[in-house]
Formats: C-alpha cells, sequence, structure tokens
C-alpha cells in the first residue's frame, strides 16, 4: 500500500493562528491495516474539508522496513526509530503478537519519545506497548475486549475499562476497528471545532460518533439484550465476577428473580443453563490470559476462579480439547512459551 504524505511536512504557522499537526504511526509487526487507514483517511478528510493542510503524517516502523499487517498486507513506510518533535502526536498500532514486539529497542525509544513529542496515543494492543514502556500511566485506559483480561492481569494499577476510547490529557487510548474513527474524530473537535470534525463524519459515512461514554458492545450480548434484559444482565454480572464467580441463585437475587426463572429463560434464549454459560465465559477468559500474557497456569486458574490447577485443567480440556500447557505452547518439559499464539 502507498500513502502519501502532505509536502508541507514541517510544524509551520497555516493562518498565523493554526500549526499544522503532524501525525506519526509507528506500526510494528502484525498491526492493524484498518486501524491505520482509517485514522489516515480521517485526517485526510479534514485536510480536504478544511480548505488547507492542517494535518500531516509519517508511517514508522522498527527499522525503516516495510512491515506487513495482520492481514498479510505490506506497506512502506517513511522510517525507523526517529526523533520526533513536541509539535506531534504519536500513535502505537501492535499486532497480534504484541508481546513479542514490545521489544527493549522499542521500549526504550517510546520511553524517550513519550518525553519529547506533544501527544501520545496507542489503539487495540498497542496499548500494551506504551503501558509496557511507561509512556503514559493515566488512570484508566480503553483497549479491544478480547486483549482486556491480558491487559487487566499485566497492569493491575490501572483501570482497563469497556468504552470505546479514552482521551486523558495528552494522551489516548482505542479500541480500535471503528473506534478508531471515533477517536480521531474526537481528536479533530479538540483540534479545529465541532463543524469541521462533523463534516469529516459525514463524508465517512459516520452519521453518529461515539464519545468516551460508549462502551464496546458484543453482538451476543446486543441480541439477547433486545429479546430479554434480565438474561443480559446476568450475562453482564457474570463477566464483571470471573475472578470470583457467584452462584446462578445469588445472580438471580441480584438481577430480583427467582433462580428457576433465569434458567427458563437462558435455556429459552441461549440454549444453555446458567452455570454452563458463566462456565463458558471463564473458560474464554482463561483461553485469552493463556494466549495473551506470559501467566503461569496456576495465575490463570486463579483469575478465573478456581481454586487448584488440577481442577481448572479438567474443565479446560473438557471445553477446548487441549491442555492450557499445551495451549500456551510449552514444550514438553514445561519450559517457558515456545512463542506467542494469536489472540482468540
Amino acid at each position: 500500500m502507498k500513502h502519501m504524505v502532505p509536502t508541507s511536512a514541517q510544524s509551520v504557522p497555516i493562518d498565523g493562528q493554526t500549526k499544522l499537526r503532524r501525525y506519526v504511526f509507528l506500526a510494528l509487526s502484525s498491526f492493524s491495516a484498518f486501524d491505520l487507514t482509517a485514522a489516515i483517511e480521517a485526517l485526510k478528510d479534514a485536510n480536504r474539508l478544511h480548505g488547507r493542510n492542517v494535518y500531516a503524517w509519517r508511517i514508522l516502523s522498527v527499522d525503516g522496513s516495510g512491515v506487513t499487517s495482520s492481514s498479510g498486507l505490506r506497506i512502506d513506510v517513511d522510517g525507523g526509530l526517529e526523533q520526533l518533535n513536541r509539535d506531534d502526536t504519536l500513535v502505537v498500532l501492535n499486532g497480534d503478537d504484541f508481546i513479542a514486539n514490545a521489544t527493549t529497542r522499542v521500549l526504550t525509544w517510546l520511553g524517550v519519545q513519550s518525553r519529547r513529542v506533544g501527544r501520545l496515543g496507542a489503539i487495540s494492543s498497542g496499548v500494551y506497548t506504551v503501558l509496557k514502556a511507561r509512556a503514559i500511566r493515566p488512570a484508566q485506559v480503553a483497549v479491544h475486549w478480547t486483549y482486556r483480561s491480558g491487559l487487566q492481569e499485566a497492569f493491575s494499577d490501572i483501570q482497563i475499562d469497556r468504552s470505546v476510547f479514552n482521551v486523558s490529557g495528552t494522551t489516548f487510548t482505542c479500541s480500535g476497528g471503528l473506534g478508531t474513527v471515533d477517536v480521531m474524530l474526537h481528536l479533530i473537535r479538540e483540534d479545529h471545532g465541532l463543524d469541521l470534525a462533523t463534516s469529516v463524519s459525514d463524508s465517512l459515512i459516520c452519521s453518529t460518533p461515539r464519545t468516551m461514554a460508549h462502551e464496546q458492545t458484543f453482538s451476543q450480548m446486543t441480541r439477547v439484550g433486545d429479546r430479554n434484559w434480565i438474561v443480559a444482565s446476568a450475562i453482564e454480572l457474570m463477566q464483571d465476577k470471573i475472578e470470583y464467580p457467584i452462584p446462578p441463585s445469588e445472580i438471580a437475587r441480584k438481577i430480583g428473580v427467582s433462580t428457576r426463572q433465569l434458567e427458563r429463560l437462558f435455556s429459552r434464549h441461549m440454549n444453555s443453563t446458567p452455570k454452563t454459560y458463566y462456565m463458558r465465559l471463564r473458560m474464554e477468559q482463561a483461553r485469552n490470559l493463556l494466549l495473551q500474557t506470559n501467566m503461569q497456569v496456576i495465575e490463570v486458574s486463579v483469575a478465573t476462579g478456581f481454586n487448584t490447577p488440577s481442577h481448572f485443567s479438567k474443565i479446560y480440556r473438557k471445553h477446548f480439547g487441549n491442555s492450557p500447557h499445551r495451549e500456551r505452547g510449552f514444550s514438553a518439559t514445561g519450559l517457558a512459551p515456545i512463542s506467542v499464539a494469536k489472540a482468540a
């Protein structure tokens, strides 16, 4: 993929008051091409609709060579890990191999540049990278829901919320996907006002941009919520109580229904019992932690509400047909993981 960068890439006055703001995207191996192009398209439309270039952008890789996205799309870049400027906005895009991509070289560079740039952001698993580098330490961050469990375990002092994006001062984090468009519209509004942001939104056929108050939604939850609010409320409680699971009777009590009614509703709408569905959520959480973090199996078992690793391993094998150790990619001797697998 070829990309065009405005020729006036320096931070210079445009109309005596407005400065050209440059976005610098660090694209790490297996990054999301959608997230990168969504951000650039928003900036490109802002330039066109403003009537002059108010944004420029530059794409970097670790070594200055082209980089391949998670979809196999390879893009050209403008440079390697270079020094940035005070007027730059640095955005980190990581990929499926986000732990392996967080090398000492990358983390050191991020630590230095975070003190130089005017604004720093991260999209999807790029949030892990900037947190690992201690480039940002906000009270809470937004990240794609598939990475939420791993990040919460790795950074227990930070709230990993379910919002589409989070902007705090000069830092921002984002879930990725269509959330990338939402955060870019928010930033354009901060820079140039509501009118330009609305025009860009219309150009992108994004009629109702989401705000930081909007949470990431799940198709299953949406469908269930449309059919029965009791089941949707029960699932939300289960998701919040993965580490310390509560019995279906307690879930029913909190919602204000009988255990029998909750069981009937789950049977009708989910073709499952509340207990079975709850266990499935815990197993999915466990699998995400195994594939996204370097947590020991015993730590994963505790984080998903199991008292003993042996019980956890038995249930895990029943659900996925594989032991937690083999899922992680451990060798037969139980040594360190061979590689970090793709997130489930």
